[in-house]
Protein backbone atom coordinates (compact mmCIF):
# COMPACT_ATOMS: atom_id res chain seq x y z
CA UNK A 1 0.00 0.00 0.00
CA UNK A 2 0.82 3.57 -0.82
CA UNK A 3 1.71 5.57 1.73
CA UNK A 4 -0.11 9.42 1.73
CA UNK A 5 1.64 12.31 0.73
CA UNK A 6 1.34 15.85 1.91
CA UNK A 7 2.34 19.43 1.32
CA UNK A 8 4.07 20.07 5.22
CA UNK A 9 4.75 23.41 6.47
CA UNK A 10 8.57 23.30 7.50
CA UNK A 11 7.16 26.02 10.24
CA UNK A 12 5.04 22.40 11.60
CA UNK A 13 8.15 20.24 11.55
CA UNK A 14 10.37 22.76 13.39
CA UNK A 15 9.67 21.76 16.94
CA UNK A 16 9.88 18.33 16.05
CA UNK A 17 13.22 18.42 13.99
CA UNK A 18 16.62 20.19 14.26
CA UNK A 19 17.95 19.63 11.05
CA UNK A 20 21.73 20.08 11.52
CA UNK A 21 21.53 18.72 15.35
CA UNK A 22 23.47 15.90 16.49
CA UNK A 23 20.50 13.80 17.09
CA UNK A 24 19.31 13.54 13.62
CA UNK A 25 22.67 12.65 12.19
CA UNK A 26 24.05 10.06 14.73
CA UNK A 27 27.04 12.11 15.43
CA UNK A 28 28.31 15.22 15.96
CA UNK A 29 26.29 18.50 14.38
CA UNK A 30 26.65 19.23 10.92
CA UNK A 31 27.55 22.99 10.77
CA UNK A 32 25.70 25.53 8.77
CA UNK A 33 29.09 27.22 7.72
CA UNK A 34 30.41 23.75 6.42
CA UNK A 35 27.41 23.67 4.10
CA UNK A 36 27.51 26.95 2.56
CA UNK A 37 31.38 26.64 2.04
CA UNK A 38 31.01 23.25 0.15
CA UNK A 39 28.07 25.40 -1.84
CA UNK A 40 30.37 27.83 -2.28
CA UNK A 41 33.09 25.51 -3.47
CA UNK A 42 31.38 23.65 -4.98
CA UNK A 43 31.76 20.19 -3.54
CA UNK A 44 27.99 18.62 -4.12
CA UNK A 45 27.52 15.03 -3.56
CA UNK A 46 24.71 13.66 -5.79
CA UNK A 47 25.31 10.30 -5.16
CA UNK A 48 22.51 9.18 -2.58
CA UNK A 49 23.44 8.04 1.15
CA UNK A 50 22.05 4.40 0.24
CA UNK A 51 24.47 4.76 -2.79
CA UNK A 52 27.23 5.87 -0.96
CA UNK A 53 26.45 2.82 2.34
CA UNK A 54 26.43 0.09 -0.08
CA UNK A 55 29.49 1.20 -1.86
CA UNK A 56 31.30 0.48 1.86
CA UNK A 57 29.29 -2.27 2.27
CA UNK A 58 26.97 -0.81 5.43
CA UNK A 59 29.79 0.71 6.60
CA UNK A 60 29.17 4.43 5.67
CA UNK A 61 28.89 5.51 9.21
CA UNK A 62 32.01 3.64 10.52
CA UNK A 63 33.61 6.17 8.29
CA UNK A 64 33.92 9.28 10.70
CA UNK A 65 35.26 12.00 8.53
CA UNK A 66 34.56 10.80 5.03
CA UNK A 67 30.75 9.99 6.30
CA UNK A 68 30.32 13.68 7.28
CA UNK A 69 32.12 15.06 4.74
CA UNK A 70 29.59 12.89 2.78
CA UNK A 71 26.66 14.48 4.34
CA UNK A 72 27.81 18.10 4.12
CA UNK A 73 28.04 17.74 0.25
CA UNK A 74 24.82 15.80 0.15
CA UNK A 75 23.17 18.83 1.60
CA UNK A 76 25.11 21.27 -0.11
CA UNK A 77 23.73 19.56 -3.38
CA UNK A 78 20.21 20.27 -2.57
CA UNK A 79 20.78 23.76 -1.01
CA UNK A 80 22.15 24.63 -4.63
CA UNK A 81 20.05 22.68 -6.50
CA UNK A 82 16.96 22.76 -5.06
CA UNK A 83 14.95 19.74 -3.00
CA UNK A 84 13.04 17.62 -5.88
CA UNK A 85 9.48 15.97 -4.98
CA UNK A 86 9.99 12.92 -7.92
CA UNK A 87 10.44 10.76 -4.67
CA UNK A 88 9.28 11.29 -1.07
CA UNK A 89 10.79 12.19 2.12
CA UNK A 90 9.17 9.50 4.42
CA UNK A 91 8.01 10.68 8.31
CA UNK A 92 7.25 8.51 11.09
CA UNK A 93 6.00 8.75 14.77
CA UNK A 94 9.10 8.49 16.96
CA UNK A 95 7.68 6.47 19.97
CA UNK A 96 10.66 7.00 22.37
CA UNK A 97 10.25 11.59 22.30
CA UNK A 98 6.78 11.21 21.02
CA UNK A 99 7.27 13.52 18.55
CA UNK A 100 8.12 12.64 14.22
CA UNK A 101 11.48 10.71 12.59
CA UNK A 102 12.39 11.56 9.68
CA UNK A 103 13.26 8.10 7.86
CA UNK A 104 14.11 8.67 4.64
CA UNK A 105 15.08 12.38 3.10
CA UNK A 106 17.51 13.93 5.97
CA UNK A 107 19.14 16.01 3.80
CA UNK A 108 16.74 17.23 1.38
CA UNK A 109 14.87 18.29 4.99
CA UNK A 110 17.98 19.69 6.03
CA UNK A 111 18.29 21.80 2.31
CA UNK A 112 14.99 23.08 2.83
CA UNK A 113 15.57 24.34 5.84
CA UNK A 114 18.37 25.96 4.90
CA UNK A 115 16.43 27.28 1.37
CA UNK A 116 14.36 28.79 3.67
CA UNK A 117 11.36 26.89 1.68
CA UNK A 118 7.83 27.20 3.00
CA UNK A 119 7.05 23.49 2.68
CA UNK A 120 8.31 20.19 1.75
CA UNK A 121 6.47 17.03 -0.07
CA UNK A 122 6.63 14.22 2.58
CA UNK A 123 5.06 10.54 2.56
CA UNK A 124 3.46 9.63 6.74
CA UNK A 125 3.95 5.67 7.55
CA UNK A 126 1.99 6.72 10.79
CA UNK A 127 -1.75 8.34 10.65
CA UNK A 128 -0.87 10.42 14.24
CA UNK A 129 1.83 12.61 12.27
CA UNK A 130 -1.78 14.35 10.75
CA UNK A 131 -2.23 15.23 14.85
CA UNK A 132 1.23 16.39 15.19
CA UNK A 133 1.16 18.56 12.04
CA UNK A 134 -2.06 20.20 11.34
CA UNK A 135 -1.47 22.43 8.82
CA UNK A 136 0.23 19.56 6.27
CA UNK A 137 -2.35 19.14 3.14
CA UNK A 138 -3.22 15.76 1.76
CA UNK A 139 -1.79 15.66 -1.75
CA UNK A 140 -4.09 13.29 -4.82
CA UNK A 141 -2.46 10.43 -5.63
CA UNK A 142 0.34 11.24 -8.56
CA UNK A 143 -0.48 7.81 -9.67
CA UNK A 144 -4.11 8.13 -10.50
CA UNK A 145 -5.02 10.95 -12.84
CA UNK A 146 -7.42 9.43 -14.86
CA UNK A 147 -11.17 10.97 -14.21
CA UNK A 148 -12.22 7.28 -14.14
CA UNK A 149 -10.38 6.06 -11.69
CA UNK A 150 -10.81 9.31 -9.06
CA UNK A 151 -14.89 8.04 -9.23
CA UNK A 152 -13.52 4.48 -8.84
CA UNK A 153 -11.00 5.42 -5.80
CA UNK A 154 -12.56 8.64 -4.73
CA UNK A 155 -10.30 8.52 -1.43
CA UNK A 156 -7.41 9.49 -3.21
CA UNK A 157 -8.84 12.85 -3.19
CA UNK A 158 -10.15 13.17 0.45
Amino acid sequence: MRSPRYLVPLSDLRPYIEPLGNRIWDRDDIRLDDILTSVRENRLQPMPWNTFNNTYEGLGEALGETARSFHVERIAYFVKNGVPNDYPIYLGFDNVNNGIRVLEGRHRIAAAFIRNEKTVEAAFLDDGLTRLLPNCELLPDPNVSNPALRKKFPSVDQ
